[in-house]
């Protein structure tokens, strides 16, 4: 009697299996290079067999490591032709997923109505099929794409409710996603808020081992702590990760807000910046784009080329949608500190334009409300105005806009008057504590001008809030 032959594994198969997630493995480990050669080998083999539905899932795959990559266009060229090619499987639980992909990639190049055009009729498909993590990565997307076309607290909410779903269901990736995310629009509206919720994205990140999200969040901690008056320690985090192993991408993400600190100690960056430089060289992918003229527009104020620095900033604005009510408001001081008042009135009907609103949006406004005032000559009301202004970033806790606020009073109003005195001597602590050399400086010439006396110490009732250091 023959012996039964046992079944042959698919070898095939198996070689594909582990091709996708080594793939994906070196994406979780920011290895974005060597990710992108193992996925487009999976799909490669893929593409030559019948399992549609395989080619399908590792195509998305793919394209969100490329996203991940910020290889935007990289992503689109992929997934538009899989769309078209893959139609027949149009309603099925793969195609959902590539169509999820390519909505996120729509979405990055800021076209944010059409891609809650795509997300919706994913979302759709994703919820009555049960398709958890497709549902809670497409709601990432809407929620994006809704804070970023002025639909703030919208957008943040369906946010929440992607990370919660994402929570519930052990996606530990997606939950890491969705801090990120949730993190960089309550950077409208609570910047302490946000530094907590990547705070808290760093310490599970670290205690996951993804690789690429500790990274991430090292980097928006370094930003945030700048904001709210923590350099040290955001510096910290941010030449930390600066000094392993990483890939392009993220050396010019965390490079770019090392950077911005550096510049605005008036330390010395050009070797920085020429690397900075090169590692955006023919990349055209407006977020990479974005960090270099975030740190080539604070290195113009930081210098005093005043106009410079407004039209780095104007640029950032167009080509990055989600960072323009930030980009036209630091563009509009550095008119106003031109006293260019039609720009600085262009700059906040832009920011009104966005839509967008919400505490730090507001403490914004107020500010170039006030601004635009004294440079009209109704001193009376911006005095008034730039005391709501100070009071705001004060409760808010971001010093470093306090402290500017405090230099522009400064520089458009009397320098003798009380409360400017006393803003420019709370401006010069801060500067002073932060150690920002070029602001210091503009500071004590300003003050100095003729008939000025200079600042009185700050008024010990109203104390400069600053934020718990972030745990290394």
């Amino acid at each position: 009697m023959k012996p039964r032959e046992r079944p042959k594994p698919n070898l095939i198969a198996g070689k594909y299996e582990l091709l996708e997630r080594a793939g994906d493995a070196a994406s979780t480990a920011a290895r974005h290079d060597a990710a992108e050669a193992l996925l487009r080998r999976a799909l490669a083999l893929r593409a030559a067999g019948t399992d549609r539905p395989a080619t399908a899932r590792v195509t998305a795959t793919l394209g969100r490591v490329l996203l991940a990559g910020r290889r935007t266009d990289a992503a689109r060229e992929l997934l538009e032709p899989a769309i078209v090619s893959l139609a027949d499987l149009e309603g099925s639980p793969a195609f959902a997923g590539l169509e999820s992909q390519l909505a996120r990639a729509v979405q990055t190049r800021d076209d944010n109505r059409g891609a809650i055009t795509i997300a919706d009729r994913v979302l759709e498909i994703a919820e009555h099929d049960d398709l958890v993590e497709i549902l809670a990565e497409t709601l990432l997307v809407k929620g994006s794409a809704l804070a970023s076309i002025g639909r703030l607290r919208e957008g943040i909410g369906i946010i929440k409710v992607a990370e919660e779903l994402a929570r519930a269901n052990g996606l530990d990736r997606v939950v890491l996603v969705a801090l990120n995310a949730r993190g960089f629009y309550l950077g409208e509206v609570d910047e302490l808020a946000a530094l907590n919720v990547y705070r808290e994205g760093l310490a599970l990140g670290r205690r996951l081992g993804q690789r690429a999200r500790v990274l991430m969040f090292a980097n928006n901690i370094g930003y945030t702590g700048f904001l709210t008056g923590d350099w040290d320690t955001g510096l910290a985090e941010l030449e930390t990760a600066l000094a392993d192993d990483i890939d392009r991408v993220d050396r010019l993400a965390l490079l770019s807000n090392a950077l911005i600190i550096r510049i605005n100690r008036g330390e010395s960056i050009d070797d920085e910046m020429r690397e900075l430089e090169t590692l955006v060289a023919g990349d055209t992918d407006p977020g990479s784009r974005s960090m270099v003229l975030d740190a080539r527009a604070n290195l113009a104020l930081a210098s005093g080329r005043l106009k410079d620095a407004h039209t780095t900033w104007e640029d950032l604005a167009q080509i990055q949608v989600a960072f323009a009510p930030s980009s036209f408001y630091q563009g509009a001081r550095a008119a106003l500190w031109d006293r260019d008042v039609e720009a600085v009135r262009a700059d906040l009907e832009a920011i009104d334009a966005t839509g967008v609103h919400g505490p730090i949006v507001e403490a914004r406004r107020g500010t170039l409300r006030a601004g635009i005032a004294a440079l009209e000559g109704r001193t009376a009301e911006a005095v008034s105005l730039y005391r709501d202004a100070l009071r705001g970033w004060r409760e808010l806790g971001i010093a470093w806009d306090e402290a500017l606020t405090g230099l522009d009073m400064a520089t458009v109003l009397d320098p003798t008057d009380p409360d400017v005195r006393s803003a420019a001597a709370t401006s010069r602590e801060i500067f002073s504590r932060l150690g920002a050399r070029p602001f210091l400086e503009r500071l004590e010439v300003t003050v100095a001008r003729p008939g000025s006396t200079p600042p009185t110490e700050p008024q010990a009732s109203t104390p400069v809030e600053r934020p718990t250091p972030a745990n290394v």
